[in-house]
């Protein structure tokens, strides 16, 4: 049984998977999905959004669920206009929280500064166009979209999510807040809108960890071998 993470492994095995069935094969992705970013106009995309250009720019790419806890991110923004009154947020994705994620929106939102966008098949494009992106996750194996924040150097702000600290760090590659605390959440988003130097910094570091743990040749490479020892086995 492949795990995508120690994280994963860990929970098979306390659910009663004999821990000798159990492999971690964590999550990588193809690099140059993401080469795009080097001719990209982050200016464009927002105009077509309908924000700003000069607007300080949060992403956030999650299903609409419990689990990615979007509410708390919506939550903290009230707080973060007070230091920032021109900072933007996009939420991609749907789900089941759809409507609640909606009604949040109408009563916290009144000047139509938090974009729900729903599915789009630019995400990448999105989140490429953003100076921060945020997941606010309860619990995850080792989520795809924090690499592919990490392949277009992107900083991130995280929770604790044992899977999730198994690709970033934080001070290092990401700023790390507790499960549902809006009040730290903003705070550590404005230090980031506040802070290019910081951007840029984080956002290289997590770029150079992608590219040195996290790549799909690793896991293709990971995966053969497992094969090969079952086989000769």
């Amino acid at each position: 049984i492949v795990c995508v993470s120690e994280a994963v492994r860990q929970d098979q095995a306390e659910q009663g998977v004999p821990r000798d069935r159990l492999v971690t094969i964590r999550n990588g992705i193809e690099l140059e999905r993401f080469s795009f970013a080097e001719e990209f106009s982050a200016s464009m995309k927002k105009q077509s959004l309908g924000i700003p250009q000069d607007a300080p720019l949060i992403c956030t790419i999650a299903r609409l669920s419990p689990q990615k806890d979007v509410q708390t991110l919506l939550r903290a923004m009230p707080a973060l206009w007070q230091q920032m009154p021109q900072a933007h947020l996009v939420v991609v994705g749907d789900g089941p929280e759809r409507d609640q994620v909606a009604r949040l929106q109408k009563e916290l939102d009144p000047r139509g500064q938090v974009h729900l966008l729903g599915y789009r098949n630019d995400a990448h494009e999105i989140l490429a166009a953003s100076d921060v992106f945020c997941l606010p996750s309860r619990w995850e194996g080792l989520p795809l979209v924090v690499l592919e924040a990490m392949a277009l150097s992107r900083p991130i702000v995280s929770t604790p999510v044992p899977g999730t600290l198994e690709a970033v760090t934080h001070e290092e590659t990401a700023l790390v807040t507790p499960f549902g605390d809006e009040k730290v959440l903003a705070q550590a988003l404005g230090r980031f809108l506040g802070d290019e130097d910081l951007r840029q910094r984080i956002g290289r570091a997590a770029r150079q960890r992608l590219e040195s743990d996290f790549c799909a040749a690793r896991v293709v490479q990971e995966t053969l071998s497992l094969y090969a020892s079952i086989a000769a086995g």
